[in-house]
């Protein structure tokens, strides 16, 4: 089954933003781009996400989608098309042209309880996948990209287009279990655990790999779409992995590193050497309909795709390019390079890939594209950009000193580190058409780090036996100040000696409490909310009803009221997968009355304590439901829409070994913990006396003589710092000593340090802060706290300081704290101030030589273009850059509800066609005066809003240039001469120098 990622972070969002996809509540507080449109130039925290961590993310035409580490779906953005998932868009706020739109995130109510672990945006559709394999899908489907067989059913828009409103499952996948999907503009993919590849939507130019269109239904201009997944039979000998899809393209990764690709390749996305040869569709695009080997790739582990180029990374680190280069989307720093070639109409492409030499001494690990420019992140967390900047989606926050296309928009033909993310490493990026997302690393880390003490025999004091007998170990200190009714409880068990012990460590003996009315994953779960009050991390694994209701009553037994509501609508999600007679669940919504016992509903559980069958019937109690008064007789109403009739005795008897479910308040809105909860326990717990097992001793007195010991536990120190963890888990002594002296520290450092363990407390954006405590983080191995200090240095990083920060980082091993002090004083802009300063005089001279030595090998700027680049308008089958391309039209990818079509005219075809009016596929021979003859006409569509396009549709034919069987039988890397392209065009020259980025703005 797909797993949520354990990894989440925070979320930042640039670029353009009239449709509310950056998640800021007001746009109107944005800057305008020179189209007058709000954007965001430089990266900007998404605040609503500020107490969950992010770990999936992804970006539309016009809309954006997130996923917490808890598998909750948030969307935001244009939702004209119910791309969104929101099934009330009338409160919505509106935007100039009368369409819905939402500013911030909003929870996917639908699938609340659903755990979501993967996520993809077309143009104006989404899909999510389940945990459990199975896929969502909303939006618009007037393409078929949906997967619903039956769009009849379905409301229409304006357009007399279908969508979907909320998420609905694609039942045809439901035999498979689906661990991976994509988008195109309107088509699907989908790859099912065993490797098998699924695709449908538009289809007319081949980028659903059926070579043979003809048995598919057409739409109301003659071109083809697939409205329900259907495997890739050319790639069924293979296990595919992942895909990536662009306007009209598809890249297929198989688990032996090859990828395949296919679709629209007028501008050499596919990887082909020679488009010229390539089959053509029925407007004469060139294409190709089946999966054909990408030669001179080997060994990729990741795949993206712009509208009309690609990129990939290997397992070493290197980032490969193809496609247009019509904005600098390619990376490449010569823009008369030789391997760039020209389609007739003048637009540079590369047809086969190449390593993108400005990034090739960087470790890259994540990649991402948006309709004409490209991102990457490096192994340190860095990010770079270039491309199209036309609405600041490279993050730069100024164009100065770009060059600009044929159409006045600017863009930056080399990658260019991106400052900001207030210092934060960046994690993983998205990009959506002209906006993007980068999950950046968390700012609290101590949930996260108590989490791994859960079940852990390390420093472990109290254990507890499960119902199938299993062990579970615990720590006291935890339990007293998050978990005080169960710490209560098994104190008691140990003053009462019922219990017996277990050694743990060798030969140490702690009790161990029998807790035999919930099984191992149940305790598991409960016992991941003790630890961390995080209602998410205790309730996303459980998959059963039984499961459910043991949980509910280890948090109703033991007083931990928070989780009971949680637990409540889990209890109706899991009735409701029952098959109930019709009306049953009815009885929830039902209040119960105060004398009528037969509203209440009563589900089994079982306490520890069992009365035996010889005692006393159990007493009334006043507040169980209905309680006999005289008739002797108790009615309980089961799941099932029977009724339960039992006499007194049993009645009590019942009620007394149960669990009583209140339901009437389901529908109620479910209020986390308080995000600060947790800190303030461990607050509390800090220097608490009584369960302290270890006092820790400044060696250096602080401005208090008396004062220089605190108190802790050690299971805390351990669990956020691996000298602590070392030092009690081992031989050294002080595992059972009772006082640690801590050499060259402090009492005050000892105590921010302990502040910070122990409650996530650091004094935020202090550089002074940062150069006293990164050194301590260091010595004691807070790495947490290591890395929020390299990251306040880098935001605090000057022209006066960078030097004393680079000598730090250097000796202290922060590699990318180093490498952006190196890159910073490098600058052509600053090396000279920097040479200037006392603290760069103080360099040790091996430090200095370093810095003499990058910047004199730093490459120069990437020389201006013989020629201006044509813009991305020319590959938008040259309507124009103008405030009326794709991204601009209020309903999220165009004027069409997911058919991504203007109303009308040769546009509509191409949205049929899945291309969008921003089609990748160009005919092939066209003339330049047949372009400019459309320009006026395409001008004129423009002022009334809408985009023009000639069509570009697809055929039936199965023409092949290679196919997956050729290259089956040959060894790897023995490649037909014919078909290879020249290890000159695929390998760059050595590069023995590094690096340098310019920096471009906050």
């Amino acid at each position: 089954m797909p797993q949520v990622p354990a990894l989440g972070g925070d979320v930042h969002s640039w670029g353009s933003g009239e449709m509310g996809q950056l998640g800021f509540p007001l746009l109107e507080d944005l800057p305008k781009d020179q189209d007058g449109y709000p954007y965001e130039p430089t990266a900007g925290l998404i605040k609503a996400f500020k107490q969950v961590k992010i770990c999936q993310i992804a970006g539309g035409d016009g809309h954006t989608a997130a996923v917490t580490v808890h598998g909750k779906l948030y969307s935001w953005g244009a939702s004209a098309c119910g791309q969104l998932g929101h099934c009330d868009t009338a409160h919505m706020p509106k935007d100039v042209e009368g369409y819905p739109y939402q500013p911030v995130p909003l929870l996917v109510s639908s699938l609340q309880d659903v755990c979501i672990v993967q996520i993809a945006c077309g143009d104006a559709h989404t899909v999510a996948l389940s945990r459990e394999g199975l896929l969502y899908s909303w939006g618009g489907g007037g393409c078929g990209q949906l997967g619903h067989s039956e769009t009849s059913k379905m409301p229409k828009d304006e357009d007399g287009c279908p969508y979907q409103l909320t998420p609905r499952v694609v039942e045809h996948l439901r035999p498979h279990v689906v661990s991976s999907v994509a988008c195109g503009k309107a088509h699907t993919i989908a790859v099912s655990q065993r490797g098998r590849m699924f695709t449908w939507g538009a289809g007319a130019c081949g980028q659903l790999g059926h070579p043979d269109t003809s048995s598919f239904p057409s739409d109301e201009d003659g071109y083809p779409f697939q409205p329900v997944p259907r495997e890739v039979d050319h790639l069924k000998d293979f296990k595919v992995i992942a895909t990536a899809c662009g306007d009209v393209h598809t890249l297929a990764l198989t688990d032996d590193g090859y990828v395949y690709s296919f679709g629209g390749g007028s501008y050499g996305q596919l990887g082909v050497k020679d488009v010229l040869a390539m089959p053509v569709d029925a407007d004469n695009c060139p294409y190709m309909p089946t999966p054909q080997l990408v030669f001179g790739l080997e060994g990729i582990v990741r795949l993206a795709c712009g509208d009309s180029h690609s990129l990939t990374i290997d397992r070493d680190g290197r980032l490969y390019c193809w496609g247009a280069n019509s904005c600098g989307q390619l990376g490449i720093m010569n823009p008369d390079d030789p391997r760039i070639r020209k389609d007739p109409d003048g637009i540079p492409h590369l047809p086969t890939p190449a390593i993108v030499e400005a990034l090739a001494d960087q470790r890259i690990v994540d990649i991402a594209c948006g309709e004409a420019h490209s991102l990457a992140v490096s192994a340190t967390g860095n990010l770079y950009s270039w491309g199209a900047c036309s609405c600041g989606q490279l993050g730069l926050g100024s164009c100065e000193g770009m060059p600009v296309d044929s159409d006045g928009y600017p863009y930056q033909p080399t990658p260019t580190l991106v400052t900001g993310f207030r210092g934060q490493a960046v994690l993983k990026v998205a990009c959506g058409g002209v906006h993007n997302l980068a999950i950046t690393e968390p700012d609290q880390s101590l949930a996260f780090s108590l989490s791994t003490l859960v079940n852990s025999e390390m420093l472990a004091d109290v254990a507890f036996r499960s119902s199938e007998g299993s062990i579970l170990y615990a720590h006291l200190c935890i339990l007293k100040h998050n978990a005080s009714s169960l710490h209560s409880y098994v104190l008691a068990q140990i003053q009462d000696g019922v219990i017996s012990n277990i050694a743990v460590d060798g030969d140490q003996q702690i009790p161990l409490v029998a807790l035999t009315n919930a099984r191992k994953e149940v305790l598991l779960d409960f016992m991941h909310y003790v630890y961390t009050l995080d209602l998410d991390a205790a309730t996303m694994s459980l998959s059963s009803f039984s499961a459910v209701l043991e949980l509910y009553h280890l948090g109703d037994r033991f007083n931990l009221t928070k989780l009971l509501p949680k637990c409540r609508r889990l209890i109706r999600q899991q009735l409701g997968k029952q098959n109930l007679r019709p009306g049953t669940l009815n009885l929830f919504d039902a209040r119960p009355s105060s004398v009528a016992r037969g509203n209440a509903m009563l589900f089994r559980g079982y306490h520890d304590e069992v009365p035996p069958p010889d005692e006393s019937p159990v007493p009334p109690n006043p507040e169980w439901p209905g309680s006999p008064e005289g008739d002797g007789w108790g009615i309980f109403f089961l799941p099932t829409g029977q009724a339960l009739v039992l006499d007194d005795v049993a009645y009590r008897e019942t009620l007394a070994r149960g669990t009583l479910l209140d339901l009437q308040d389901i529908e109620a809105p479910i209020k986390d913990e308080d995000a600060t909860m947790l800190e303030e326990h461990m607050r509390q717990m800090l220097n608490d006396k009584e369960s302290c097992d270890v006092t820790l001793a400044a060696s250096i007195p602080g401005s208090d003589p008396e004062s220089s010991e605190l108190c802790a536990q050690k299971c805390l120190l351990a669990s956020r710092s691996s000298y602590f963890r070392a030092l009690f888990s081992s031989e050294f002594r002080e595992r059972s000593e009772g006082r640690v002296l801590l050499e060259d520290i402090t009492f005050e450092q000892l105590l921010l340090l302990l502040n910070f363990i122990y409650a996530d407390d650091w004094v935020v954006e202090d550089a002074d802060f940062a150069f006293d405590m990164l050194p301590i983080a260091d010595r004691f191995s807070v790495l947490d706290l290591k890395r929020l200090c390299e990251r306040t240095l880098i935001g605090a990083m000057s022209v006066d300081n960078v030097a004393r920060i680079f000598a730090l980082a250097d000796k202290y091993s922060c590699s990318r704290l180093r490498s952006r002090a190196l890159l910073f004083m490098t600058d052509s802009a600053n090396f000279h101030l920097v040479m200037k300063t006392t603290s760069f005089a103080e360099l040790d001279k091996e430090l200095i030589l370093q810095i003499l030595h990058s910047h004199k090998t730093a490459p120069a700027p990437a020389p201006p273009p013989s020629e201006p680049l044509p813009g991305n308008s020319a590959t938008l089958s040259k309507a124009g850059q103008s405030k009326m391309r794709d991204h601009r039209h209020g309903r999220g990818g165009s004027a069409g509800a997911g058919t991504a079509r203007p109303p009308g005219g040769q546009g509509a075809q191409s949205g049929l066609r899945g291309g969008s009016s921003s089609s990748s596929c160009a005919p092939l021979s066209s003339s330049l005066a047949h372009v400019e003859a459309q320009v006026p006409e395409a001008n004129a569509l423009n002022a009334q809003g809408r985009d023009a396009a000639p069509p570009c549709g697809g055929s039936s034919s199965s023409s092949t240039l290679f196919s997956p069987e050729a290259a089956r039988g040959l060894p790897r890397g023995l490649r037909p001469p014919s078909q290879e392209a020249p290890l000159a065009e695929l390998r760059p020259q050595t590069r023995t120098s590094e690096t340098r980025f310019f920096e471009l703005g906050g």
